[in-house]
């Protein structure tokens, strides 16, 4: 809610959102309570979401289409590995690909969450054993397109694996939204892991 703004581009009490783009390095606030941004960098909306539910909004949906859109250069009718796809940035990643009218191949450590994935869209929901990889190309021989690594470190190797020869993969913990990625990565390996 707007509490003060001089420049008068925004009424006191209006729902705004702002992304985070410097908060916290620049301007300080960047989860605060209370925070003063450029005005530019704010967002008027409505909505009768709880405030936790909407702070995680915005850096979600940012990420899960910068992801997409930046980070994997993913096309309409290509196929998508979501390894993590329970978590929101994955369920996020998973409506914006369906949307791109792609294949959506999403991992879960739960059984009972499968569900929830194919509401948002996923055509193959795999049960993450560790090796994903096998799943995938049981589905898609040549592996798929591109994928999304939201679980860490310790499955990028079998996700690399997932992938087709000249696909990619990228993870956005330190992927940027803007420009070139610095996290993608363009898969050279066979499905054998010798190529």
């Amino acid at each position: 809610m707007v509490a003060r703004c001089p420049g008068g581009e925004f009424s006191v009490g209006q729902q705004v959102v702002a992304m985070m783009g410097g908060m916290g390095r620049t301007f300080d606030g960047g989860y605060a309570e209370y925070t003063s941004v450029p005005a530019a960098q704010v967002i008027a909306f409505r909505s009768g979401l709880d405030w936790a539910v909407l702070g995680a909004v915005p850096e979600m949906l940012q990420t899960a289409y910068g992801s997409l859109t930046v980070g994997l250069d993913a096309r309409p009718g290509q196929s998508i590995l979501l390894r993590g796809g329970t978590s929101s940035i994955g369920m996020a990643t998973a409506v914006l690909a369906k949307q791109r009218h792609m294949t959506v191949l999403s991992t879960t450590r739960n059984p009972a969450k499968a569900a929830a994935l194919t509401a948002v869209g996923a055509d193959h929901v795999l049960v993450d054993d560790g090796d994903v990889a096998a799943q995938v190309r049981a589905v898609l021989p040549e592996g798929v397109d591109c994928a999304l690594e939201l679980v860490g470190t310790p499955t990028l190797p079998d996700t690399l694996r997932s992938t087709r020869v000249h696909g990619w993969s990228a993870s956005p913990a330190c992927c940027p939204t803007s420009g070139p990625s610095a996290t993608s990565t363009r898969s050279t390996t066979s499905p054998a892991g010798c190529g």
